[in-house]
């Protein structure tokens, strides 16, 4: 039990930080807890990948509210607030800096830095992978950001 409470309270300290920023978790040595930690980390990767896409659409309704009053999308995601969101959204991936937003002309480009940590300027995740379905697929070892309407 004491080898659970100890695996235990260190995810819930990686749980407070941003996922690129968490740090890595000792194995236990007993064979049940060894068992049950991959869960673990599989489940907190599903969750900032899920956080991040929940995010991303709402922002994404906020901006096409926002634009269907004005006729323009904002400058920055801060002129959304408090009209269409409480707040800037927080990408899970950069440590409490609010997800990346840029207007071109008129069109935007959302993203977060992603699984590698890194602001690739909104470069989408790509697999490499020829199939048409796969191509931006989201993985725990991708390199590029996670872009809305390209990432999934």
């Amino acid at each position: 039990m004491n080898n659970y409470s100890a695996m235990m309270d260190a995810h819930i300290a990686n749980a407070e930080r941003a996922y690129t920023r968490q740090e890595k978790v000792r194995p236990p040595a007993d064979p049940f807890n060894a068992l049950i930690m991959p869960t673990y980390r599989t489940f907190r990767w599903a969750v900032a990948r899920n956080d991040v896409g929940h995010l991303q659409l709402m922002t994404v309704l906020a901006l096409h509210a926002f634009h269907l009053k004005q006729g323009r999308y904002p400058a920055t995601l801060n002129e959304l607030v408090p009209e269409y969101l409480q707040r800037v959204p927080v990408d899970p991936f950069d440590d409490g800096a609010p997800l990346h937003y840029r207007r071109r002309d008129d069109k935007y480009a959302l993203w977060s830095i992603g699984p590698d940590g890194v602001d690739n300027g909104g470069v989408p995740i790509d697999d490499g992978s020829k199939e048409k379905n796969r191509r931006y697929v989201v993985l725990p070892d991708g390199k590029g950001d996670i872009v809305a309407g390209i990432n999934r």
